[in-house]
């Protein structure tokens, strides 16, 4: 029994590793959107059970010295209380959260003032006014977590500036789920009935 158990906990991480996230697009701006609170509730897009985290995107399609995007105070929760606890970017990164350039210069960074600065500081922001020679296809993805209700809403405060005419700059939030049964939640024989 010991054996089996251990064969299929290595195989259930192996699952969860390999495991195909479906993107679904919550918003996109392209225009000037100033400081705001944004709150947006994401249960419609996914279902209780599942697997998810946020991507926060940010581009200049293709062109340098643009604006930007901050975001700070960041909160993901459901009626069962907290999912991700306010994040509010004091100490740069989680360990569980990461970004990407997608082959590009520009990046997410820790900042205190900028072109789309935030009343509290420091703050997350892709801040391509102070890299003139930058391009960005930036990525900033919080923690997975497992939503068992499925009424999930993301709080956070925002900054988005576009520099002139719209159609360069986006910001762009994604909700990223995996169907199935939640780790915290299953039982041996619902994870054995996953791999028959």
């Amino acid at each position: 029994m010991r054996v089996f158990s251990l064969i299929i906990l290595i195989a259930l991480t192996s699952v969860v590793a390999n495991a195909a996230f479906t993107q679904v697009e919550v918003f996109q701006w392209d225009a000037d959107h100033g400081i705001t609170a944004e709150s947006w509730d994401v249960s419609s897009l996914i279902n209780p059970n599942d697997s998810i985290y946020f991507e926060f995107n940010y581009t200049t399609g293709g062109q340098t010295w643009e604006w930007g995007w901050s975001i700070d105070n960041v909160t993901v929760f459901d009626s069962d209380g907290d999912l991700i606890p306010e994040e509010t970017f004091d100490t740069w990164l989680p360990t569980d959260w990461y970004q990407e350039q997608n082959g590009l210069d520009g990046l997410w960074e820790q900042l205190s003032s900028g072109y789309t600065s935030l009343p509290e500081v420091p703050y997350a922001g892709c801040d391509s006014d102070a890299h003139s020679g930058w391009a960005y296809d930036a990525s900033l993805f919080t923690a997975t977590v497992i939503t068992d209700p499925g009424d999930v809403t993301i709080e956070f405060d925002s900054s988005f500036e576009v520099n002139g005419a719209s159609g360069f700059e986006y910001a762009t939030m994604y909700v990223w789920w995996e169907e199935g049964v939640g780790i915290e939640s299953a039982s041996l024989g619902e994870i054995k009935a996953a791999f028959k």
